[in-house]
């Protein structure tokens, strides 16, 4: 079989149709979606794009049967496409056609051109009906399978991944694969040059994005622990980091632990990554709003036991709220959380762009944005600090006189420069 990865040559309509797809199914309207890509498909009808869209609206609007009817039509003009095959395995495991779907997974699997979503696909197939034990031993199995044929290690990543996976969801439903995070010590050994920060990065993004959403978080950490013991250059790889808050994020999500702290850190990381759908000011107006709310709750009830419980449970999502939630934690009374408040929030959004300042105007209400603009846009005495944005949180607030600054010291406004050659000067 052969995996096709060079662009197609359609027209830029049946582009837009594809992409305008992808929008509705995002968004879970999947009737519309199958009317878009139909019409794309009668313009189109031998595109793969076309087609394996169209094959996976089918299953998810419920209809897999129609999605079995294109895709074997597909595979009469191209028996050797795996994609097609891997997506008639799918089709056939949503129609309980489970013999058919376990053969046409097995034959993607023995070809060299197989890839890591067959691997999870088939997991999802088999925890589906509770075969744990199965699984592993089929995982355990592939892993050597490809290791002989000297295939991608992100396959072995997904196998690693996915014996995790089972060995979790056989621990909830009461089978025990007796699987744990030392496991990973056994495949160090039979494959110790794969032991690398990508793979581990891999398996953990792996893990992250499983249908059955993985939630072990003990079985996550102790697997972390054993991982930096195994690769020295880990701590410093960021994108095993990235692959880790990810992680933590979706366990927030799968779990509904979701609480203002959870929502600033999966900002902050989305930011830092570069990962969100929203352009960078409208981020930073959110990152801000979630500081706000925060802040707003701290004055409420301390939020330090609530601050503690996200550090023990999200280690990798911590470090990105840490500074901010540690600097308030130690604020003894209100007048200290708001200067901290003000300093720290404020710096994220001083000497805003033109776009950035639209972007605040456009969620704040007319009161709140002229204090923002006065905050971040207008140059300050330090003997007259700026009141907190929202007027929420600034109701029931004195007004606070800083003491004097020494001319070397840092500027308070959030500049990095020292004070006499910033608003010193003014």
């Amino acid at each position: 079989m052969i995996r096709y990865t060079q662009p197609e040559n359609i027209s830029s309509d049946i582009v837009k149709m594809c992409d305008e797809s992808d929008k509705l199914t995002s968004t879970g309207k999947y009737i519309d979606s199958v009317a878009i890509l139909e019409k794309a498909y009668s313009e189109a009808p031998d595109s793969r794009k076309v087609i394996l869209k169209l094959a996976s609206a089918y299953r998810n609007s419920g209809n897999a049967g129609k999605s079995i009817k294109i895709l074997e039509n597909a595979l009469e003009k191209n028996p050797d496409d795996i994609e097609y095959h891997h997506q008639l395995a799918n089709s056939y495991f949503e129609r309980k056609w489970n013999k058919k779907a376990v053969a046409k997974f097995n034959e993607c699997l023995e070809s060299d051109a197989v890839y890591p979503e067959i691997i999870q696909d088939l997991s999802d197939y088999f925890l589906e009906n509770k075969e744990h034990k199965i699984l592993t031993e089929r995982l355990e199995n592939l892993m050597s399978d490809f290791r002989q044929k000297n295939l991608d290690t992100q396959l072995l990543a997904m196998c690693t991944a996915m014996i995790f996976v089972c060995a979790d969801d056989s621990r909830v439903n009461g089978e025990d694969t007796k699987i744990t995070a030392d496991y990973l010590n056994v495949i160090a050994e039979k494959y110790p040059d794969i032991i690398t920060p990508s793979f581990c990065a891999d398996v953990i993004s792996f893990m992250s994005d499983t249908p059955n959403g993985f939630s072990a978080l003990t079985l996550f950490n102790e697997l972390i622990a054993i991982m930096y013991k195994l690769c020295s250059t880990l701590k410093n790889d960021n994108n095993f980091r990235k692959a880790c808050a990810q992680f933590e994020m979706s366990v927030i999500v799968y779990n509904a632990d979701v609480n203002n702290i959870a929502v600033y850190a999966m900002r902050a990381v989305n930011a830092y990554f570069k990962t969100s759908e929203y352009d960078e000011n409208l981020m930073k107006y959110l990152i801000f709003s979630a500081k706000m709310d925060i802040v707003e709750s701290a004055r409420k009830t301390p939020i330090n036991a609530l601050a503690n419980d996200f550090k023990n449970k999200y280690h990798c999502l911590w470090t990105f709220v840490s500074e901010f939630l540690e600097g308030i934690m130690n604020a003894k009374n209100e007048d200290e959380l708001r200067i901290f408040a003000r300093q720290s929030i404020y710096s994220d959004v001083r000497n805003p762009s033109k776009e950035l300042i639209k972007t605040f105007e456009q969620h704040l209400n007319k009161a709140d944005f002229e204090l923002f603009k006065k905050a971040v846009c207008t140059p300050q005495k330090p003997s007259n600090p700026v009141t907190p944005v929202y007027t929420a949180l600034s109701k029931k607030s004195k007004h606070i006189t800083s003491n004097k600054i020494a001319p070397n010291s840092e500027c308070p406004c959030g500049s990095g420069k020292k004070y006499k050659k910033c608003c010193g000067l003014k």
